[in-house]
């Protein structure tokens, strides 16, 4: 029989008991069922008992302890306890039901209820109380969840709700006997103890009932006892309803057992029917408890003492009358449940609460204002009662039924344990927050916070709870499988034809009617056929929707960054500062303006459709530029003290003039496009991300335009504004399209054709689905705007949403006067105003963000209902607000709903309206925002004089709202999103309503046809692949790169604060700074046209050198000025240095670096690419100058303006570097052309960037032919390049030894530094820590760009560095210098010698990079030499600093003539260019031979070619063992300690007892002689001795001066004074020296330069160099706090040890390598590593002929 009936006809449900109604159980009918209903449900008595028995036993527990009463936090604790034990019983519970079954987990209930009691009763102290709360609520959780399930599946389904409510009933019941017991027990002694105790009753009731009571049939199938749940099932249905019950559950239970799986707590998250199902079940009871109901029954009589009836008695009477209003309402829920159904239920409860809510908020912060007229009290003692009449019959039951039937039967003891455990950690939260909330912020506020939740809680039942009323569990689970994998009517769409259909008739007549309904028909067609998942992500990997959400959300910014909001929040104070001081004459005047803007959108509104949307547009800000020069103007005349009242006046006309052009187009425009302009499935999404660009914008302006106006002034602001106003017509010119007339579908194609096909000018051609031709070829199906009433009654309902916007956007800036004028702190900070003003904006954020989501998946009417209520909301709480935070919280709530409205309205309009009048009527929601600002001031100015003004005028923006609440009960839901959601009949019905026949059909056929067009041909743009794609990398690199360095060269400095640096450097009047700004811009206006003229004639790369250079020049003249009038120099002159510079830069940007990167950054990206990777070069742009422009002057006032310009310099020259070596030339080239340059760059041959390498040939070459062999002297070439080249280790040792002299007449300056050796360390060792950087960076930049390049940057680091010391008014400017030095040098320390090594015959290599090091030493000793020369020169230590420009200077200028590595540019694959470097290195037959070896080489790498690794170095054996001794050689160099004796050496003569300066000084001289001396020996003996043997000897040396040196220094150390010893310790200096310079000198860097393999030189180079500077900061930090505290001499010790252990190392781990070849090198290696080697020594053969 029931396999006949299917799964419609099942027993239970609708359908069969009314083909079968004599089957039907009535509620009393089987007293059986009753009967183990009744005795389950004392699980729900022990529940309410203990709910309801603590909030009296706690007033005489505060008796009896007094330390109880005093504290709110023990109190929360000894209430939540048994939250607590709930919390551990509902988490485990679900476990023990399914397990062991119902009537266990009862038993363990109640022997834990039992225990629990008898331990309070008998508590001697709070800790056992709040032991025996625990195991009561362990016993609460656990009947939690079991009484409520094994009543539900002992039930038939018709009585079921009724069944399960009266649990609930059992609930309130035992509140109610808790109370009745509390108030009868008020005056017998030991109160709380026969309270608590009495609790075990019901408990020893239950557990001897559970001796005879049955198992759950339902358990008892699934666990297949099938005997004994027939045996259960037939006392509780009469046959043959019986034999039903039973078929049902063997096939549930064969299906069951063919699908088989093991339930799993993570099956909850991720199986999608359960996890919606609990989503339902553990959200409603979150909400059961967030709206209140544990605080209203623990604390309740606490809150009736608190309303103002004070003693215990009357408080436990008034609760008791609470508890019994509890237990009726819960009697008329088990009427209602199975009557009105669940949903209804708890939509009405909610809406109850919500009443209930405000009315103890208002009465409640009514009485915390100090109101002591006990009607208040009465009032809050009514919304107790109102509250829980209308908590108990839904929020009370309804939670627990549905946690009981909604789940699977496999799932549901899992779920719904889990579910009572949410609900038990909600009760936790509350109970343990709530008093001191009320505390802290009010009781009344309290309540506030809880009306909030209850309305959540209303729109969370409305989306996600299903009606389960007479459905079989069976019925349910479908619900949940129907609503994650098919149709559903709550959620996902059904067929909705109808509803649509219904509205359609409504807005079109017939024929027009069928045209949309076609339309609509066809579009849904072609989306089923593609359907897609709509992702967040598409809106920037789309190409069409990208371009229409840049047009839409570029429309929302600028709408707010021309200034409306300004104008509309502040007019009132704007007034005031115009000179109209009185609120009632500023607010009089807003309201004139906010008329104006009302008459403009009315204007809008009969334009938009004639004149068209862009022209419209390009007219408004057109009129808003005219406005904001007449605003900026006299605002600025205002400002300068001008007191004359036309000036005011003319400010006035400013702002009407403004409104009157803002408001027909600016106003309604960007909102009429972005509910047009976005294909259906993205156009809620997209919607709202625009709404959400355009609130940000609006916070960004609201918070800021006060302050900036209080910092730049009034005027100046408003320039500010008019320059965004320009680009905004450029924006609008350039990416808006002309939408007057075109379909939804029209609009869409206009994107695809910009996208996908060829697009001149970005303009496009329209003309897909049908064209606005239609309405030519049928004119009499053209509506008119009044033509339907439906349609315009429709769009007023939706336009409320506009009318709250405005509303809210007007009325905050009268309110805001009157707020100052009774909170005076929020008067006298602007920063406040702001926030009160922006948090409506932050709201709108959120509102806006959310909107579009919520607009997609729930529709446009859910969208708006969500709106109203937090509006009203949020008014509510600012009406009632007693401080400025509540109206900031009110502010968020308002905005939250206006954000909401601003996607919702326009959208709802937009989608009901035909497209001929589309935008005029949303449009006319901009009047409804136009006529909400205008009635706001009007209300503003209307309740000036009204007491407690500012209170009406918020609290009444609550109005509009609940009227559009009301009338979105009767208004349809939009047809476009019905049809998008498969809901045809619905949308077509509505789409009757707009159009008549028979345009309705073709209006369906559009859409149909639009949704198969959509889908086809999406472009697979990915923002990964700008990344990913080395071409489309490159191009970026060179594009962000420029746009970045056009801002932090200073650009966005000099035009934004131009007035202030003017002032700073000398004119401090306004009018003279503004003037000379005034010229400054006009230089820079000459200056651009000068740069078009340009631009196609020298091309792109030299114009932008050239003007970095004249920047460059500019920056020094603006850094030294600026540093001489902030050192003091009030000479005018300098002031017009200073000018100078300003005019200069200008000149000299505004040509090149002003319009290249922006014409680089149009053209040298690929087509499909353009427009991504030129938003994001732009959005690099513009973070770059919000760095600039917020940093600038902060960083002036801290370190000066003319040394902010000085790392501005140094940024200029970095941005000459980066031109040079990624800027390719771009002139005359077509973008196909500019492609192929990056592609060849990317994989191609480019001379510019590519990659090749050797192969070896062994040192026997010049054994066979000896004339070829070249002696060091033979080539003045190659010397001359070496000795250019070693010019960077001049650098490196000029500034190893200057350091030493200058530190002693620094601490002569700063006397701070002489006290502390940290600082003076931290002086030392800063151009370490830059040379560390330097040489981390250095090898890759020397492998990627060249030796050149490198040695470029390496000069200009130094010069910089070198010009800030010499300037640095104190150590900080001192440090920053050393770090631009030391990075220099770093680059230098790499660059020197493998460029020298790569450029010398293998004969005499290891003597040219030695003689590297001469150029070291010898910088060290010139260095000596000045230091000694300026002892008594005025600024000694700046000269000699300074002078350190010099030699790279030089260099720089050298480098401009002198070749590449030839092994560099073979290895990059620019062999013509290395043969021509070669060609003058080696004489014919030789570079013949040298060119072989080298293909030869290149030939064997290719065919091997491997990418180099980082990670290359650690893992291959034989790269792993050259760094280990290269690296290892560079850290035993400076452990031994020459850092040490270079930078110290006078003071370490001075510690030895020359005190002196200049005696100190001239002895460091004679050790520097002798360091260049030393190193000259070591030239001579590298190649002749050889490297290995040359450092054995060097350290065995530095072991004995070591000796001498820590005996002299010990013994001075102690306080022997002979002078002998003094000169014991100068000779071990020199000796030192002596020993170190020709081995441990050069050695080391000759070795880096020569061990490493070609691919891997320059990385290894570098980590190596890096290992050196590591040590050398080490060294150098450290030394002289050793000296300091364990003496000089033995500090010496230290070093002495280091330098045996390096005789060590390098007997075991370096190779000779004198005379061999690289290749011969590379061979140690791979012997070493993995072929047989003898002794750790290399024999090297491999030879060619």
């Amino acid at each position: 029989m029931v396999a006949d009936m299917g799964m419609s006809m099942n027993a239970g449900t609708s359908d069969y008991l009314k083909k079968y109604p004599e089957r039907r159980i009535s509620f009393f009918q089987s007293s059986y069922i009753v009967g183990v209903s009744f005795a389950a449900g004392i699980g729900g008595l022990l529940f309410g008992y203990d709910t309801g028995v603590i909030s009296g036993a706690l007033l005489y527990i505060n008796e009896e302890f007094e330390y109880v009463k005093k504290s709110y936090l023990l109190q929360e604790i000894i209430v939540s306890m048994a939250l607590v034990g709930a919390i551990f019983g509902a988490a485990i519970g679900g476990y023990i039901n399914d397990v062991f079954g119902r009537r266990i987990a009862t038993i363990i209930a109640d022997l834990s209820f039992i225990i629990g009691s008898v331990i309070m009763a008998l508590a001697p102290n709070p800790m056992l109380i709040i032991v025996g709360r625990f195991l009561v609520g362990l016993g609460v959780g656990f009947a939690s969840i079991t009484a409520p399930l094994y009543i539900a599946e002992v039930s038939p389904s018709e009585i079921r709700g009724g069944l399960v409510s009266a649990n609930c009933l059992m609930i309130t019941g035992g509140q109610f006997l808790s109370y009745v017991i509390n108030y009868g027990l008020t005056r017998v002694p030991g109160t709380w103890r026969w309270m608590l105790g009495l609790a075990a009753t019901p408990a020893l009731i239950q557990l001897v009932l559970m001796i005879f009571l049955p198992e759950s049939p339902r358990w008892l199938y699934h666990k297949n006892r099938k005997e004994e749940a027939t045996t259960v099932l037939s006392k509780i249905y009469p046959s043959p309803r019986l034999e039903d019950e039973i078929a049902i559950l063997e096939d549930h239970l064969e299906q069951e057992s063919k699908n088989k799986v093991k339930v799993k707590f993570s099956d909850v998250f991720k199986l999608k029917e359960i996890r919606l199902a609990f989503i339902c079940g553990a959200g409603l009871q979150a909400f059961q408890q967030f709206v209140g109901i544990s605080v209203i029954m623990y604390y309740s009589p606490i809150i009736i003492q608190m309303a103002g009836f004070k003693s215990n008695e009357s408080a436990l009477f008034l609760s008791l009358v609470v508890s019994a209003l509890n237990a009726a309402g819960t009697i008329l829920g088990i009427y209602l449940i199975d009557i009105a159904g669940r949903k209804k239920l708890v939509i009405g409860s909610l809406s109850g609460v919500v009443g209930a809510l405000i009315l103890l908020s208002v009465s409640c912060i009514i009485i915390g204002n100090g109101n002591k007229r006990q009607v208040f009290g009465w009032l809050a003692i009514a919304g107790l009662g109102v509250y829980i009449l209308f908590f108990a019959p839904g929020m009370g039951p309804v939670p627990w039924t549905m946690n009981s039937e909604i789940y699977p039967e496999e799932y549901r003891g899992l779920c719904a344990g889990m579910s009572a455990t949410v609900n038990w950690i909600s009760s936790v939260i509350m109970s343990t927050s709530f008093l001191s909330m009320a505390e802290g912020i009010g009781l009344g506020q309290s309540f506030l916070i809880l009306l909030g939740v209850a309305v959540l809680a209303i729109v969370f039942v409305i989306i996600y709870m299903p009606e389960t009323k007479g459905l079989t569990f069976e019925e349910v689970a479908d619900i949940w499988n129907q609503r994650a994998y098919e149709k559903d009517k709550n959620i996902e769409s059904i067929n909705r034809k109808e509803e649509a259909t219904t509205v359609l008739s409504k807005i079109y007549p017939s024929p027009r009617l069928e045209d949309e309904i076609a339309i609509l028909e066809d579009h849904l067609e072609q989306e089923s056929k593609n359907k897609v998942k709509v992702k967040f992500s598409d809106v920037f990997k789309l190409k069409e929707i990208r371009l229409a959400f840049i047009c839409g959300a570029g429309l929302q910014a600028f709408q707010q960054f021309v200034g409306i909001s300004v104008i509309m929040y502040y007019s009132p104070i704007i007034i005031q500062m115009a000179g109209f001081k009185s609120n009632e004459s500023a607010l009089f005047l807003s309201l004139v303006v906010s008329a104006l803007n009302a008459a403009g959108t009315i204007l809008g509104i009969y334009l938009i459709d004639i004149a068209g949307r862009k022209k419209l547009v390009i007219g408004s800000l057109s009129g808003v530029v005219g406005a904001l020069i007449l605003l900026s103007v006299s605002c600025i005349i205002i400002g300068n003290g001008n007191k004359r009242q036309v000036f005011g006046w003319l400010a006035i006309a400013g702002l009407g003039v403004y409104i009157l052009f803002f408001a027909p187009g600016m106003g309604p425009v960007p909102w009429t496009m972005n509910s047009e302009i976005y294909p259906e499935e993205y156009r809620g999404l997209c919607a709202g991300m625009s709404a959400t660009v355009n609130w940000i914008s609006s916070v960004i302006m609201s918070t800021s335009f006060l302050s900036m106006a209080e910092g730049i002034g009034l005027g100046q602001s408003f320039l500010i504004l008019l320059g965004v106003a320009v680009l905004a017509i450029v924006f609008v010119i350039i990416y808006m399209p002309e939408t007057k007339g075109l379909t939804f579908e029209e609009v869409a194609d206009i994107w695809n054709q910009r996208a996908y096909e060829k697009d001149k000018n970005i303009e496009s051609i329209v003309e897909k689905a049908r064209t606005s031709d239609y309405l030519k070829k049928y004119p009499e199906r053209r509506i008119s705007f009044f033509q339907s009433s439906y349609i315009v009654g429709v769009s007023f309902a939706a336009g409320i949403g506009g009318l709250l916007f405005g509303y809210d956007t007007g009325v905050i800036s009268g309110a805001l006067l009157y707020i100052n004028e009774e909170f005076e702190y929020v008067k006298k900070s602007y920063l406040l105003q702001e926030i009160i003003v922006s948090m409506a904006l932050v709201g709108a954020i959120f509102g806006a963000a959310i909107g579009g989501y919520i607009n997609d998946v729930f529709g446009r009417r859910i969208a708006t209902i969500i709106a109203d209520l937090s509006f009203i909301i949020g008014s509510v709480i600012m009406a009632l607000a007693p401080n400025p935070m509540l109206i900031i919280v009110g502010r968020f709530l308002v905005g939250l709903g206006v954000g909401f409205a601003s996607i919702t309205a326009p959208l709802y309009i937009a989608e009901v309206s035909p497209s001929e009048i589309r935008g005029g009527l949303v449009s006319a929601n901009c009047l409804m925002i136009t006529g909400g600002q205008f009635l706001s001031y009007v209300i503003n100015y209307g309740l000036t004089r009204v007491p407690g003004t500012w209170r009406w005028m918020l609290g009444l923006a609550a109005t509009p709202a609940l009227i559009q609440l009301v009338l979105m009960i009767f208004l349809p839901e939009s047809p476009r999103w019905l049809y998008h959601k498969n809901r045809k009949e619905e949308a077509t019905t509505v789409l009757s309503k707009i159009y008549p026949s028979p345009r309705l059909e073709d209006e369906i056929a559009i859409l149909e046809d639009h949704l198969e067009q959509e889908s086809k041909n999406k472009v697979k743009v990915k923002f990964s692949d700008v990344f990913k794609l080395k071409e489309i990398r490159l191009a970026f690199i060179c594009g962000a790169g420029l746009q970045a360095f056009q801002q932090f060269v200073g650009i966005s400095v000099i035009m934004y604060y131009s007035p202030i640096i003017i002032q700073m450097a000398g004119f401090k009047s306004n009018e003279s700074a503004l003037f000379l700004s005034l010229v400054v811009s006009a230089l820079n206006a000459a200056g651009t046209i000068l740069g078009i003229y340009l631009i196609d004639i020298a091309g792109r790369k030299k114009l932008v050198i050239g003007s970095l250079s004249g920047v460059v020049g500019a920056l020094i003249l603006l850094s030294v000025s600026c540093i001489i009038i902030g050192n003091g120099n009030k000479r005018q002159v300098f002031g017009w240095l200073a000018i100078a510079g300003l005019g200069v830069y200008i000149l000299f940007f505004a040509p090149g670096m002003g319009p290249v990167p922006w014409t680089m950054n149009s053209e040298i990206y690929p087509e499909e690419y353009r427009g991504l990777c030129a938003g994001m070069s732009a959005t690099v742009n513009w973070i770059s100058s919000v760095i600039m422009s917020t940093s600038f002057l902060s960083m002036a006032e801290g370190i000066g303006l003319g040394q902010s310009f000085l790392i501005l310099l140094g940024v200029a020259v970095l941005a000459i570097v980066f031109v040079i070596i990624y800027m390719p030339e771009t002139k005359g080239l077509t973008f196909e052309e500019v492609a192929d340059i990056w592609n060849q760059r990317a994989y191609g041959k480019d001379k510019n960037i590519e990659s090749i390498v050797e192969k070896a040939r062994t040192s026997d070459y010049l054994k066979k032919y000896p004339e070829r062999r070249i002696s060091f002297f033979q080539s003045s070439y190659i010397v001359g390049v070496s000795f250019a080249a070693g010019i960077g280790g001049l650098l490196f040792g000029y500034d190893t030894g200057v350091i030493s002299g200058a530190l002693l007449y620094i601490n002569e300056e700063f006397e701070y530094v002489k006290k502390s050796y940290l600082l003076q360390e931290i002086i030392v060792s800063m151009a370490l820590v830059g040379a560390i950087f330097g040489a981390a960076i250095g090898g890759y930049i020397n492998d990627v760009f060249g030796r050149r390049i490198a040695t470029i940057i390496a000069d200009l680091s130094f010069i910089i560095g070198s010009v800030i010391m010499a300037l640095a008014p104190n150590p900080m400017l001192i440090i920053v210098g050393r770090f631009l030095v030391g990075l220099g040098v770093g680059f230098a320390s790499i660059t020197a010698p493998l460029y020298i090594a790569e450029v010398s015959p293998s004969e005499i290599r290891g003597g040219l990079v030695s003689a590297n090091c001469l150029m070291i030493t010898g910088g060290q000793f010139l260095s000596y030499v000045i230091n000694y020369g300026l002892t008594r020169v005025p600024g000694t230590w700046r000269w000699m600093l300074g002078l350190a420009a010099t030699p790279a200077l030089i260099q720089l200028v050298l480098m401009i003539f002198l070749p590449e590595s030839p092994r560099w540019l073979y290895h990059k694959n620019r062999k013509e260019e290395a043969t021509t470097v070669l060609s003058k290195i080696y004489p014919s037959p030789r570079l013949e031979d040298e060119i072989a070896i080298l293909e030869d080489h290149l030939e064997q790498e290719s065919k091997n070619k491997v990418k180099v690794k980082f990670s290359d170095v650690f893992k291959l054996k034989e790269i792993r063992l050259a760094f280990i001794c290269g690296a290892g050689l560079q850290a035993f160099q400076q452990f031994v300690g020459i850092s040490v004796i270079m930078y110290y050496s006078p003071i370490i003569i001075q510690m030895a007892g020359f005190k002196s300066n200049e005696s100190a000084l001239f002895l460091s001289l004679v050790v520097s002689a002798l360091n260049a001396a030393g190193t000259i020996l070591g030239i001579y003996l590298i190649d002749i001795a050889g490297r290995k043997k040359l450092v054995i000897g060097s350290l065995s040396g530095v072991v004995g001066a070591l000796i001498l040196l820590s005996v002299s220094c010990i013994i001075i150390g102690n306080g022997n004074k002979r002078q002998v010893f003094g000169w014991l310790a100068i000779a071990g200096l020199g000796v030192y020296i002596l020993f170190f310079a020709p081995g441990m000198g050069p050695v080391p860097w000759t070795m880096n330069s020569e061990i490493y393999p070609e691919e891997y030189r320059g990385l290894c180079a570098g980590m190596s160099a890096t290992v050196n500077w590591i040590s050398s900061v080490i060294m150098s930090t450290s030394f002289l706090s050793m000296a300091e505290g364990i003496g000089l001499g033995q500090s010496f010790l230290i070093l002495l040890g280091v330098a045996v252990l390096a005789i060590v190392f390098v007997i075991i781990y370096m190779p000779e390598t004198k005379g061999l070849t690289f290749e011969e090198v590379a061979d140690i290696w791979n012997q070493r590593a993995y072929g047989k080697d003898k002794n750790i020594e290399s024999i090297v053969e491999k030879a060619s002929a």
